[in-house]
This record gives structure tokens, C-alpha cells and sequence, in this order.
């Protein structure tokens, strides 16, 4: 079995790599390029956009494969929601790069998604109420999705953060007593996908992951969510406040990316929704640091609190206020350290 995920992994980096090369290599016959070349971005957004093809082809394929050896009922569900959100996240994000449509046709596609999970009994249980957890998912999917979405601002930052959590989530999977395969497999995947994306989107990049592919990635990353955070890796949370903690530090980057441009643009009466160059990442250009070095500390920090995360998960039993107050407290400082840097640095020029 181990082999088996060892070849699988490497297959999919290899076959991610392929399939990018040979686009960037025949990029003047696939002519795939933002439409809206005239948004507010950090750097030039002439650049490919074929990361999220490259991740939904592998992906589609560890689907196949994972089902091809899957018997147990429940994992068979969670495979089939896996495609059926990452499939909607994907064409979501595809429609916006190819036609540019308005920010609520991108809010309906998330909220198929999340009505999709809701449908189809994969929840959060933070709550004996329902319709409690209902909102909540509903919530967290449009959260999460738009979250990814503004966190590619920068090369390889996205795709970096969400490697390392699926990279979390593989983990934890391989040092269970019963280890799921087929759950293995789909992650080992699109961790491989990942991977060889990154090798085109490392600073200096040569092809952008665009909306097809941080849309995919949030609706994915929406799930996992759901299952290995805020459920406690499938065991339903006695203490929602546990389930809260858990998830903020397993996906600490992109919700503190996100909440510091929304307070940020709505204190300057802007839409949060419109892309700029006042995001967490671009702040700390600002301060001084490269852009390899950016995506390296915020690489470091997302490792290091899902490390607490799954800490947390393993062997924290009995919560406490005082757990409230570690974990708690520990979030907070990372989020007032990285929001401290949008109010003390002066934007400067970059490299496209």
C-alpha cells in the first residue's frame, strides 16, 4: 500500500508537469489568458492560466482511481462529493476567466457548492440545531472559496498554503489505525497536481493557477475542511468552540489574508471584492522581503499552525477556556502581527 501511494504521488507530479509543459510549450495555440487583462493585480496577468486544468485533470484522474478500489459506502460518498464540488469550483472559476462575469455569478457557483454539501450530509456539527450547521457550511464554503481566490495574488502563495494543508490532512490520514486508501490516494493526487504546478508558478512564474484553479482549489479545500477540521477528522465535535480553534489554524493565512482586505477596503468605503494591491502578501513586499521570501514565511507560518491544529486534534481530549485562551490567543497574534503590516509599509514597484 505504501508503494503504491509513494508511485501514485510521483505519477501525478509527473503527469502535472507534462501537461503544463506541453501547454506552455504550445501556448500560442491554446491562447488561454485571463479576460480581464485590465484588473488590478500585482503583477502582469498576460501569463497562462492553465494551473487549475492541470490540477482538475489529475484530480479527475485520482477520483477514478480511488473509486476503482473503494467499497465502503461513506468513502464512496465523500468521492463522489469531492468531484461533484471540485467540478463546480472548477468551471466556476473557468467561466470567470474566459468571460469576466459579475462577482454574484461567482457567488451562485459557491452556492451550489455549498447547498451540494448540505444536500448530500457532509456538514459541519458544531451544533445539536440543524439548520445551525447548515449556515454555518453555507458560511464556511463562500468563506473558503473567495478566501483561496484572494490569497492567489502572489507566485506560488496559494498554492503553497493549500499544498500544506492537504499535505496536513494526508498525514494525519497515514498515522490512523485504519488507514482510508482511497482518501489517500485522492489526496496524494492532488498534492502531486499541486506540485507540479508549482514548478511553473514559483517566483519568477510562468503560468498563473487563475479562478479555474482557485476556485477548484477552494471548493476542495472546502470539503477537507468539513471532514478532517471542523468535524475533527469524521468524529462529530463535542465542543464547538474546539472545532473553531482547529479549523482557524489549519487555514490561518488565507482567513487573515482575506479578513484584513475586507476590514481594510471597507474602512476606505472600497469594495472588498475588487482585486488590489493591499493584500497581506503585498504588504510584506512592501516591508522589504522578496517574493520567494514571502511565499516561504507564509509557507513556514501555515506549516507550523496546522502543526498546532493536528496537535489539538490528536491529543487535546477535555477543552478548557485555558485552551481557548493558548490557541486562541496564539491566532490572534499571528493575525495582528500580519494585519500590523498593512498600516507600516509604503507600497513600491515590483517585478511582473
Amino acid at each position: 500500500m505504501e508503494l503504491a501511494i509513494f508511485v501514485w504521488t510521483f505519477f501525478s507530479i509527473y503527469l502535472s508537469y507534462v501537461i503544463g509543459k506541453y501547454f506552455i510549450r504550445k501556448s500560442d495555440v491554446f491562447n488561454f489568458n485571463k479576460a480581464n487583462k485590465g484588473g488590478i493585480r500585482f503583477s502582469s496577468q498576460s501569463k497562462p492560466i492553465y494551473g487549475g486544468v492541470m490540477m482538475y485533470a489529475v484530480f479527475v484522474l485520482s477520483i477514478i482511481f480511488s473509486l476503482t478500489i473503494s467499497s465502503d459506502s461513506q468513502t464512496i460518498n465523500y468521492l463522489f462529493t469531492f468531484l461533484l464540488t471540485g467540478t463546480v469550483g472548477f468551471f466556476v472559476g473557468l467561466a470567470d476567466d474566459l468571460v469576466s462575469p459579475s462577482p454574484l455569478f461567482k457567488f451562485f457557483g459557491q452556492s451550489i457548492v455549498a447547498i451540494s454539501l448540505i444536500l448530500m450530509g457532509i456538514t459541519t456539527q458544531v451544533s445539536s440545531i440543524e439548520y445551525v450547521n447548515y449556515t454555518v457550511t453555507f458560511l464556511w464554503v463562500i468563506g473558503i472559496m473567495n478566501s483561496i481566490n484572494l490569497l492567489d495574488n502572489m507566485d506560488a502563495v496559494s498554492g503553497s498554503v493549500s499544498t500544506i494543508v492537504l499535505v496536513a490532512v494526508l498525514l494525519m490520514l497515514l498515522f490512523t489505525d485504519s488507514i482510508n486508501f482511497p482518501m489517500v490516494i485522492l489526496l496524494a493526487g492532488t498534492i502531486g497536481s499541486l506540485l507540479g504546478f508549482l514548478k511553473f508558478n514559483w517566483f519568477p512564474s510562468r503560468m498563473y493557477m487563475g479562478d479555474n484553479g482557485s476556485q477548484f482549489l477552494g471548493a476542495v479545500l472546502a470539503v477537507v475542511g468539513i471532514v478532517f477540521f471542523w468535524n475533527n477528522a469524521g468524529v462529530v465535535a463535542v465542543n464547538w468552540e474546539k472545532s473553531l480553534w482547529v479549523t482557524v489554524l489549519a487555514f490561518i493565512i488565507p482567513i487573515t489574508d482575506t479578513t484584513t482586505v475586507f476590514v481594510n477596503r471597507i474602512a476606505r468605503k472600497q469594495s472588498p471584492f475588487v482585486g488590489g494591491r493591499d493584500h497581506t502578501t503585498h504588504h510584506l513586499f512592501y516591508l522589504g522581503l522578496t517574493i520567494k521570501q514571502v511565499g516561504l514565511l507564509l509557507s513556514f507560518l501555515s506549516a507550523f499552525s496546522l502543526g498546532l491544529s493536528i496537535y489539538i486534534i490528536k491529543f487535546v481530549d477535555q477543552w478548557t477556556s485555558m485552551h481557548n485562551l493558548i490557541f486562541g490567543g496564539y491566532a490572534f497574534v499571528i493575525f495582528s502581527l500580519i494585519y500590523s503590516t498593512t498600516k507600516i509599509s509604503k507600497p513600491k514597484e515590483q517585478s511582473a
